[in-house]
């Protein structure tokens, strides 16, 4: 009889831990895949993420053009709109032949071209003066004679109708003006596209009424020179009239800048009596100025959180719009790595909102230094979660994203941010500038007053101290507002130097940014002179010029 041996085989138990770990690691790569492509959350709607909650278009999500579109409020009657005039006076105002019926009917007129009288014939265009433009460039910054230039003033005199419907245009009270962007029965796009068919109109209008006061300015014509420099103030405040996009504001605080120098020259012109000096300070009195409105007045978070929804909604689109985004950083050696990935855009939506809400909090601080430090700082703490500035915080960062959505579209979302957010500081240092401008005007208004009701009872000219002022002119002395202190002034011979201390605040000896005045004095050639070292100044009386 033989004895059955049975047999057992033991498996190693390194196996089994291989087994394990396999699992271990597909588990995890799954986990990573799915996070990295698996389907996204659907976006909330909700003043947190899509900062809007109506109007909705058929896929649910805001529909921001609409929206934008609301902000324009109702249609005015033609014959108290602006905008008619304008188009009138600017035809076609750089709005293509496809759009314009669409416009026209939007602010109820016909959609041909009008001839009685004809529109503006813009110089650039005009083959008769077109090789002067140099010339009137420069005939916008000083006055002159129309025999001097005879071709430019041949150019005004034949183009004096639409000119004039300029005028009329800036003393009504409304601009009612949709993008045409808006008003297509197809929207395509982001607000980013939006079209603004009027911003370099209205630069253009502003440049031939400039040119055209400093004509009857040095021909002594001054009441028709000031309702010119007025009506551009006139055109800032419709331009800025209501919440619009950033460049809208930049454009009108550039037209105000401009309108202020012909004011300055209008000023130091012979032949200003009193009534027509107070005529002008009562002009300026009833608002008849520019505003300059701050960033919270502007739809640029809209326009930043239109962009990250149009790229949730449409996966095609989203790519395309990326690839559009990344195309100016991919060139500075910074790529977009997570912006085709699985995202959370309720996070970045939030982020996006959170940001704006920190710089309009900033915005709202009481003073320009105040505003700028905060603003530096808020910037600089975007670029550094953006950018990292070490390889080894950069591998953190691809480590981190790589496992965690969260992170990855946190970081998706300041690399939205800093591609589309505007350089906040620097529209507040505009807007500051136009504010010291308009605070000088007045000042030179009113010591111009002075000097001429000084001179007919007391044979005295300016006043030796600012405060003379107050109360027979000023209610109270305006401040710099770069420095919340008062603007420096000084009598010099027959005249005077007044002036801001401008950006840097810091006296710079009343040398103004445009290198006419240096040190106080009027200079014979323009200098260079940098940005942040000048002052903003006005020096009477204003020397003839060649």
């Amino acid at each position: 009889m033989t004895d059955s041996v049975s047999t057992t085989t033991v498996r190693p138990p390194w196996r089994d831990l291989r087994w394990f770990l396999a699992a271990v690691i597909a588990l995890t790569i799954g986990i990573l895949l799915f996070g990295l492509f698996g389907p996204e959350p659907p976006l909330r709607v909700s003043p947190e993420t899509t900062v809007i909650t109506a109007p909705l278009a058929a896929d649910g999500l805001p529909d921001y053009q609409a929206h934008v579109l609301s902000h324009y409020g109702p249609r005015p009657d033609p014959e108290d709109n602006a905008a008619v005039l304008l188009l009138a006076a600017l035809w076609p105002m750089e709005i293509d032949s496809a759009d314009r019926p669409l416009v026209c009917a939007a602010i109820g007129i016909p959609a041909s071209p009008p001839t009685d009288p004809p529109p503006l014939v813009e110089f650039r265009n005009d083959p008769l003066v077109k090789p002067l433009e140099e010339v009137f460039e420069r005939l916008q910054t000083r006055p002159w004679r129309g025999n001097d230039q005879p071709e430019i003033r041949a150019w005004l005199e034949r183009n004096a109708a639409a000119i004039d419907l300029l005028v009329a245009a800036s003393e009504r009270k409304t601009y009612w003006l949709p993008s045409p962007t808006l008003l297509r029965s197809k929207p395509s796009g982001t607000l980013i596209e939006i079209l603004l068919p009027d911003i370099q109109s209205m630069r253009h209008a502003s440049r031939t009424l400039c040119c055209r006061a400093m004509w009857h300015a040095g021909e002594g014509r001054l009441e028709a020179a000031w309702r010119d420099i007025l009506a551009v103030r006139r055109l800032c405040r419709l331009l800025a009239d209501r919440p619009g996009f950033l460049i809208k504001h930049l454009v009108a605080i550039a037209m105000a800048s401009q309108a202020h120098a012909a004011t300055v020259l209008l000023l130091g012109q012979p032949g200003l009596t009193v009534e027509f000096v107070q005529a002008m300070r009562q002009d300026m009195e009833l608002r008849q100025s520019p505003e300059t409105p701050r960033y919270g007045d502007t739809l640029e978070r809209l326009m930043c959180v239109d962009a990250a929804v149009s790229m949730a909604r449409d996966r095609r689109g989203r790519w395309q719009l990326t690839q559009a985004l990344a195309a100016p950083l991919a060139a500075g050696g910074l790529d977009v790595p997570w912006l085709d990935t699985s995202l959370d855009w309720n996070v970045i939506t939030s982020r996006i909102n959170e940001y704006y809400a920190e710089f309009e909090a900033v915005a709202a601080l009481p003073t320009h230094r105040e505003r700028v430090d905060r603003m530096d700082k808020l910037q600089a703490a975007l670029e550094a979660r953006a950018r990292p500035s070490s390889g080894w915080q950069m591998a953190g960062l691809l480590v981190t994203a790589a496992v965690n959505r969260h992170e990855r579209s946190a970081h998706g979302a300041d690399r939205l941010l800093m591609l589309l957010a505007p350089a906040l500081s620097s529209y507040d240092a505009a807007v500051a500038r136009a504010e010291s401008q308009e605070r000088l005007l007045r000042l030179a208004v009113a010591l111009e007053a002075w000097r001429l009701k000084a001179a007919a009872a007391e044979g005295r000219g300016y006043p030796e101290r600012l405060d003379e002022l107050v109360p027979a002119m000023l209610a109270e002395l305006p401040r710099d507002p770069f420095t919340e202190k008062p603007f420096v002034y000084e009598r010099r011979g027959d005249g005077y130097l007044l002036y801001g201390l401008g950006q840097n605040g810091v006296d710079d000896g009343g040398t103004d940014f445009t290198g006419k005045i240096v040190k106080g004095e009027w200079q014979e050639t323009e200098g260079s002179v940098h940005w942040n070292k000048s002052d903003i100044v006005i020096r009477m009386p204003v020397p003839a010029q060649k």
